[in-house]
């Protein structure tokens, strides 16, 4: 019995640290479409994910992705989610705009 533990144990372990949070953020904010702080803004373009977490991140996963495309390909410093996906085993899909809302 006490085999069985350990092999459960060992199995969530593993599975938690397969869909880890990139390392190195960058500081971008997450903005919903309808929030009136998008209208001051500079849209830069369009912005997807489609990634899976464990059950336990699974969204933290989502936002750090997003966040980093929009930095990497725009030198966004905000993202206006326009959509939103919950699906099964963890998988989430943002669509998203890409902002300068900071000088």
């Amino acid at each position: 019995m006490g085999n069985y533990k350990n092999l459960v144990f060992l199995c969530a372990l593993t599975l938690t640290s397969c869909a880890s949070v990139p390392a190195n953020i960058p500081q971008v904010h997450i903005l919903f479409d309808s929030s009136t702080l998008v209208a001051g803004c500079k849209k830069l373009g369009s912005v997807y994910t489609d990634t899976r977490g464990s059950p336990f991140n699974f969204n933290e996963v989502a936002y750090a992705t997003i966040k980093k495309q929009a930095y990497d390909k725009y030198q966004a410093d905000t993202v206006a989610i326009t959509n939103r996906e919950l699906l099964a085993a963890g998988r989430v899909v943002l669509d998203g705009v890409a902002l300068r809302c900071y000088p």
